[in-house]
């Protein structure tokens, strides 16, 4: 008997599992000029399952997928070098006539474990309240001609229930440097992050939400030219309320919007020193609202600090110095010509 998004069935069952498998995919195996991906340790079950009817009815099947792969590399181009850990891949696959699957947790969940080798089992843990499931995520490096090398988390996934079918794709952790191979001269980015949704209703427009952000700095101009911050950006275009996770490697991005508004915004800190002679900091936020055919947009920055002169940061500066300044600037305009405003600074 096993448990169902919707139901319980009675069913038989086949488990097919692989350990340790290594695998190539591309041209060229073995030789001088192979190209592709090549896949080592790979684990890999796979349940199939079969609903047991009465004859002359027609039995329903489900299949359900977990696989994990050690290591995978780009073999055959030397400026292009990409390699994969601890990756993952989930399939929960609905039955095409009632659009079940098979709910793997929860207190009544459905228990299985497929033996994939000798002492060693794969445990499926697939909710099944997601629908139809396609999720790959795990931690990916990228090294570009010895100039751009990007490391982190990466996630996607693929859903579709009650008809309405959902993309989700996160990254996080992202570390890169753009600049010299010794990284003495560049922008480094650090814990940046990326979150979308897409969404497809049958009967209206494909709609999206998005979050990403994180932080950069330049390098290799270090008492001339300073400049760092972090960046937030925030998009929702789904016209909903949207909470979504999405598993990136060990851990989650977050796509949360509390309500449906119509929103992009922009939000971070910033500093910047230009020698001694120019120094700037703050926070900052830009967002833009769309409610029928009137549009808003918000600006504001808070803990303002300019200053202007000689010796910035140091005991003996000398000129002009602006603190704890803040904005706040609203724009508006309705649609009919006439556009307005109100600003707050200090």
């Amino acid at each position: 008997n096993i448990v169902l998004s919707t139901g319980t069935a009675n069913a038989n069952l086949l488990t097919i599992g692989l350990s340790n498998v290594s695998a190539f995919l591309g041209f060229g195996q073995g030789t001088a000029n192979a190209l592709g991906l090549q896949l080592t340790g790979i684990d890999l079950a796979i349940a199939l399952w079969s609903e047991v009817v009465p004859e002359g009815q027609t039995a329903r099947s489900w299949t359900s997928v977990k696989a994990s792969v050690a290591f995978a590399s780009l073999v055959g181009l030397s400026a292009l070098g990409l390699s994969v850990t601890t990756f993952g891949i989930e399939v929960n696959k609905e039955n095409a006539s009632d659009h079940t699957v098979v709910n793997y947790v929860g207190a009544t969940a459905t228990v299985l474990d497929v033996v994939v080798g000798p002492g060693k089992t794969v445990h499926f843990d697939l909710d099944g309240s997601q629908g139809d499931l396609i999720r790959a995520f795990g931690h990916v490096t990228i090294t570009i001609a010895n100039f751009v090398t990007i490391g982190g988390d990466f996630g996607f996934e693929k859903s579709t229930s009650n008809g309405v079918s959902k993309i989700l794709v996160g990254a996080a952790g992202i570390t890169t440097f753009l600049g010299t191979t010794d990284e003495s001269m560049g922008v480094r980015i650090t814990n940046a992050f990326f979150g979308m949704v897409l969404i497809q209703n049958p009967g209206s427009d494909n709609k999206y939400a998005l979050t990403a952000g994180g932080s950069a700095a330049i390098v290799g101009f270090e008492g001339i030219l300073e400049l760092s911050g972090s960046l937030t950006v925030k998009v929702n275009k789904t016209g909903a309320a949207v909470n979504e996770r999405i598993r990136v490697g060990a851990g989650y991005v977050d796509v949360v919007f509390a309500n449906g508004d119509d929103v992009m915004g922009f939000y971070g800190s910033v500093s910047l020193q230009i020698v001694s002679f120019v120094k700037v900091s703050g926070n900052f936020g830009f967002e833009k609202h769309v409610s029928g055919e009137t549009t808003k947009l918000l600006i504001g920055a808070s803990n303002v600090t300019v200053f202007l002169g000689v010796g910035a940061g140091t005991p003996g500066a000398l000129g002009i110095q602006v603190t704890n300044g803040t904005l706040g600037l609203v724009l508006i305009n309705t649609g009919s010509g006439n556009s307005k405003y109100a600003l707050y600074a200090s």
